[in-house]
């Protein structure tokens, strides 16, 4: 063949690129899951639905009556008065009804209830709860217990509603708690009245005799500390305090220059030159005129000593005259220096002063501060006892006008009726929800069978969870074909010579640039899934397209093209002399078949005389396939990898999980060749549809569009 057919498009990558598996899911795809397991989803479906009509069904019926009781808040009063009782806990009308809610509710009050019945109304309740024979009825307050939904609606309406099979009962129930609720509310109205009142008074009293005391108290402590001037006392300690802190930095600051001025002095060891430096020096009297008499002299020195000698009258003038000055200098020193000593004794005795007189004052402040803080006490006691009695005598007298007003506020709105139909069990509601549920069941179940099958399933499984291109499908075929491995040969059924075809295009479209000698290693995960098969058309598929193919049996284990082709390749057999030589089964397609199987398949494929074949064949053929052993039991395929450039991988749909799948691929991948791809085998036609990398639609509604026998072209 010429190496122009070797070489793809260069637009091949763009095309490939858009058959790519979209992993977006259509309304097709779902109903697909759902064509799937339809079945069993239909009966779990029915059981689930029927089960709960059947249940809902046999309900005995229960009758409704319902009661409205509203509490009105009582704002018109002439003042505004809270409950004593109640008022550390604001008494607000949120928190009113939630306790007279949580009354109703409670086991005390449906005691109360039960008392108020007659004997009538027990036997009318608990009548139609007997058995047939009219005996073992369950006790009254079981029964009101489990009738009853007391609720609040709507912030200040309470809702008495009973469920009962009788309807006169139900009514019965709910008026007579709205009933006795009322004469409830008013008999604890008036108990915590009389107790509040009573309870009021006494602390009142006790709290008038602590005032007295306090008062006394105050007084007697006033007296005898004279605390007729506290305030002008610590006014006055405060300003001393401050004003001697601020002399007491003042003088720390200048003890503290006066020493680092002494310091440099005693540094400088009687050097003028560091000494003249020094600012507390050159501000010493004369001291700076000296200086400079020093430093005109020195530099005149300098000045003579580029023209004369040491010994000359000048020079010696000047040394006299320097001399002279520097003593002078040095006298005026050691008299400044006794001053700046004597001055820094002073300032610390100074600091020393103000630091006492400083610590004197503030003991004076906190003997001054203790006596405020015990008088502040008794104020404060005075002033809590005197606010507790005020508020204590309002509320008594809050109290007094609250016990002579109502403070029940609640009203019967509606009256109870006995209901003329039972609301339960409700036909309609039931048939609702039972539809419901079938619906919801005969969706679901196919989904979650489908999402928890962790087994490879569509062709968006490879490529995303295997990261492997999906090469295509074949289909299971009907019983009618015998010689499977003769499909492409003999072009038997034309849906399945097409889907070969699809699979060919598709490993050209993967292949950017098919050298001479291509090698191809197929393989899979376990035995029996259709490899020989597949490898036989395969080859045949690439003979028919003109390519030199080459056929060979690595499957040393367990060899089965010579089986399989045993009446095609019979004859050959017998005409061949060299067994090394493949044998020709047509113009585009030769085989060689592997006849004895061996344990010892990894040491022949690594014998140096198994790599001088391959590469001898590559140099002979344009394609080679290789059928292997599987890759899931053995290592040979990852062997023969070393010496070809591409894996094709074949799997079923549903039998092995994604992780196994995943590690035989990554050992696959440890090999020198590729892995192009992986083809799905034995797809039914109800799985097809998550298949098929060109969207195809089923060949067989349109073979007769198309012609179904080849003609040889001249």
């Amino acid at each position: 063949m010429s190496n122009q057919q070797y070489e793809s498009n260069p637009n091949s990558s763009q095309r490939n690129s858009g058959n790519s598996i979209s992993s977006e899911k259509s309304w097709l795809d779902y109903l697909f899951v759902i064509r799937e397991h339809w079945m069993l989803a239909l009966l779990v479906a029915l059981s689930v639905s029927g089960f709960y009509a059947y249940k809902k069904l046999q309900t005995v019926p229960l009758y409704k009556s319902v009661a409205i009781l509203l509490f009105e808040l009582q704002q018109d009063k002439v003042i505004n008065i809270q409950q004593v009782v109640d008022n550390s806990l604001g008494r607000s009308a949120d928190f009113i009804l939630r306790n007279h809610l949580t009354d109703l509710r409670s086991n005390s009050f449906r005691n109360r209830v039960v008392d108020s019945l007659t004997t009538e109304e027990v036997n009318l309740i608990t009548k139609d709860y007997r058995d047939n024979d009219g005996n073992n009825a369950p006790s009254i307050h079981n029964i009101i217990a489990s009738a009853n939904k007391i609720a609040l609606v709507g912030g200040n309406i309470f809702k008495f509603e009973f469920h009962h099979r009788n309807p006169q009962a139900a009514a019965l129930l709910a008026n007579r708690f709205s009933e006795e609720f009322n004469d409830f509310l008013v008999e604890r109205s008036r108990k915590t009245n009389d107790s509040a009142l009573r309870f009021l008074r006494s602390q009142s009293e006790e709290l008038k005799l602590k005032v007295e005391r306090s008062e006394l108290a105050v007084q007697r402590y006033r007296q005898e500390r004279n605390l007729v001037s506290l305030e002008e006392s610590q006014n006055l300690i405060v300003d001393r305090m401050k004003n001697l802190s601020g002399s007491l930095n003042d003088a720390k600051v200048e003890l503290l220059n006066l020493s680092a001025t002494l310091e440099k002095i005693q540094e400088a060891k009687g050097d003028l030159d560091l000494l003249a430096k020094l600012p507390a020096i050159n501000q010493m009297g004369t001291l700076p005129s000296k200086f400079e008499s020093r430093n005109n002299l020195l530099a005149e020195r300098n000045s003579l000593s580029l023209r004369y000698g040491r010994r000359h009258p000048r020079m010696i003038e000047n040394a006299s005259s320097l001399e002279g000055v520097e003593t002078e200098i040095q006298a005026a020193l050691e008299k400044n220096v006794s001053d700046f000593v004597q001055q820094h004794s002073q300032l610390k005795a100074r600091v020393s002063n103000l630091e006492e007189a400083l610590t004197q004052a503030e003991q004076e402040s906190l003997e001054l501060d203790q006596v405020a803080i015990e008088y502040n006490v008794l104020r404060r006691k005075l002033d809590t006892d005197k606010r507790l009695f005020t508020q204590v005598h309002q509320r008594l007298n809050e109290a007094i006008l609250a016990s002579q007003l109502s403070d029940v506020n609640l009203r019967v709105v509606d009256q109870a009726w006995p209901a003329g139909a039972p609301f339960t069990p409700d036909v309609k509601k039931i048939y609702s929800v039972t539809v419901f549920l079938f619906l919801f069941a005969f969706s679901c179940v196919p989904f979650g069978i489908h999402y928890l099958n962790l087994n490879l399933k569509t062709a968006t499984d490879i490529e995303q969870q295997l990261r492997v291109p999906f090469l295509g499908e074949i289909r299971t075929f009907p019983r009618r074909l015998k010689k499977l491995h003769r499909l492409v040969l003999d072009q038997m059924d034309p849906q399945a010579s097409e889907l070969f075809r699809q699979i060919h295009s598709q490993i050209l479209l993967k292949n950017k640039k098919l050298q001479p000698g291509h090698t191809f290693v197929v393989t899979s995960a376990l035995p029996k899934e259709g490899k020989s098969f597949f490898s036989i058309n395969l080859a045949a598929s690439f003979g028919r397209h003109h390519y030199k193919t080459l056929l060979i049996d690595c499957d040393f284990r367990r060899p089965s093209i010579g089986e399989r082709m045993e009446e095609d390749l019979v004859k050959l057999l017998e005409q061949r002399e060299d067994p090394e030589k493949p044998l020709v089964l047509s113009e585009g397609l030769h085989i060689l078949p592997f006849e004895n199987s061996t344990v010892e398949a990894t040491e022949l494929i690594e014998s140096p005389a198994f790599r001088q074949s391959i590469e001898k064949f590559q140099e002979q053929y344009d394609i080679i396939i290789i059928d292997t052993a599987p890759a899931g039991l053995f290592p040979d395929a990852g062997l023969i990898g070393n010496y070809a450039q591409n894996f094709i991988f074949l799997t079923q749909l549903n039998k092995h999980r994604k992780a196994t799948l995943k590690a035989i691929l990554g050992r696959l991948s440890q090999s020198k060749a590729e892995i192009l791809g992986v083809v799905v085998n034995k797809v039914s036609r109800s799985k097809s549809r998550n298949l098929g990398t060109y969207k195809y639609v089923d060949y067989g509604k349109y073979k007769s569009y198309y012609p179904q026998k080849s003609e040889k072209t001249r």
